[in-house]
């Protein structure tokens, strides 16, 4: 199969994956087809929810419980600043720090669901960002939700106005949706509709 995908030859992937008599080798093929994003026609319905990633976020964060991972991680996590020598570091702007903040927690908390600097109660972080900054958090809350069709637009949704007119907001709004469906197949095609709305919105 890999071998097929390659050589980017549609019959012979085909053709490999209908000689497949064993199942449990067959829905790892089907795994294989879903990262590469090739979708194949008149499928059983369970091989099929695998080959268009409908159910990648589920299995995903079922991996995170196991390997028990699912705590949000906190940018300072990674930045461990309380390490550095503070004589020999200049101060850094705000702006820069909540965008590298955003960008961080997005990166290190990606396809869990859960982050700590928009999600936790009482957060104002929407409100200490601008520009840049916002296209960068609600697309990084985009990257949290990664594959969750059913439930990452909602919330994204939950920090956009039914009458937004910011650009940055919506710009930010338009790639988190993106990233969410990205390489999901979904018969619906919401994420599609949503996107084609607001790419035709002249406001």
């Amino acid at each position: 199969m890999r071998v097929a995908i390659k050589l980017n030859n549609i019959d012979l992937i085909k053709s490999t994956f209908e000689s497949c008599s064993d199942v449990l080798v067959k829905k790892q093929l089907a795994f294989i087809l879903a990262r590469s994003r090739i979708y194949l026609t008149d499928l059983s319905d369970e091989i099929n929810t695998i080959v268009s990633n409908l159910k990648t976020s589920d299995y995903f964060k079922k991996l995170a419980r196991e390997l028990d991972v699912v705590e949000p991680k906190n940018p300072e996590d990674i930045f461990k600043s309380h390490l550095e020598e503070k004589k020999t570091i200049e101060p850094i702007d705000s702006y820069k720090l909540n965008l590298a903040s955003s960008i961080v927690s997005s990166l290190v908390n990606a396809g869990f669901g859960k982050e700590n600097l928009l999600s936790k109660a009482g957060s104002d972080w929407i409100n200490r960002n601008k520009d840049e900054g916002l296209i960068c958090t609600l697309a990084g809350l985009g990257l949290v939700n990664l594959w969750d069709i059913e439930c990452g637009p909602n919330e994204l949704e939950k920090f956009m106005g039914s009458n937004e007119t910011d650009p940055f907001k919506k710009a930010g709004y338009n790639l988190g949706l993106g990233i969410i469906s990205s390489g999901v197949r979904d018969e619906n095609e919401v994420a599609s509709a949503v996107l084609t709305e607001q790419l035709n919105d002249k406001k």
